[in-house]
C-alpha cells in the first residue's frame, strides 16, 4: 500500500522529529513492557512480541545514528533480518561486538 505524498515541509519535520536517542527510548520502553508482562504471564507470547519490536526500535535507532533517513527505516519495514543485516553493514559490530552473533 503505497504511503500518502507529503510536503517537502512535512518530510523535513519528521527528519527532525524523529531522533535515534527517541527511536532508542522507544526501544527500552518496549523492553521494559515485555518484562512486565512477563512476570504477570510467563506463558504469554506478548513478551516476545514485544521484545521483537524493541531489537527493531534500537536497531533502527542505530541506523538512524549513522544517517540513515526516515523513509529509508520505514522502507526496512519490521524484517528484523533485513534491518539486522542493514545495522551490520553501518558496522553494528564496532559497537557491539556479539551483533554478528
Amino acid at each position: 500500500m503505497a504511503r500518502p505524498k507529503k510536503t517537502p515541509e512535512q518530510i523535513a519535520d519528521e527528519e527532525e522529529r524523529t531522533s535515534s536517542l527517541g527511536l532508542l527510548r522507544y526501544a527500552h520502553e518496549y523492553q521494559r513492557a515485555a518484562d512486565m508482562v512477563k512476570r504477570q504471564d510467563d506463558r504469554s507470547v506478548v513478551p516476545y512480541m514485544l521484545v521483537a519490536h524493541s531489537l527493531e526500535l534500537a536497531l533502527k535507532a542505530f541506523l538512524r545514528s549513522r544517517g540513515s533517513t526516515l523513509d529509508a527505516l520505514l522502507n526496512l519495514g519490521h524484517n528484523l533480518p533485513r534491518i539486522h543485516q542493514e545495522a551490520m553493514g553501518k558496522r553494528l559490530d564496532r559497537l557491539w561486538p556479539h551483533a554478528a552473533d
